[in-house]
């Protein structure tokens, strides 16, 4: 589910049922807006311009404008919010 405010922020729920934002593989990059992942439950390893980084539960990552980040393994219990 993706929710926008205010057409300033855009949220998404990422979990096993809405993996759409962020699936393996797929590169998320935005060149005009920074971003936060913050992940709530599980494990996310990603590419971060081609540099390993994995995320786990409570943890946060921001990222700046025209980051490439592509998630290469994500646990089954994975859930998180994207802004």
């Amino acid at each position: 589910m993706e929710v926008v405010l205010e057409k300033t922020f855009r949220f998404a729920n990422i979990s096993k049922d809405n993996m759409d934002i962020f699936s393996l593989g797929k590169v998320i990059n935005r060149l005009d807006r920074c971003g936060i992942f913050i992940c709530l439950k599980g494990r996310a390893e990603l590419l971060v311009d081609d540099k390993p980084l994995t995320i786990s539960q409570n943890g946060l990552y921001i990222y700046m404008p025209s980051t490439k980040m592509k998630p290469v393994k994500i646990s089954e219990d994975l859930e998180g919010i994207l802004v």
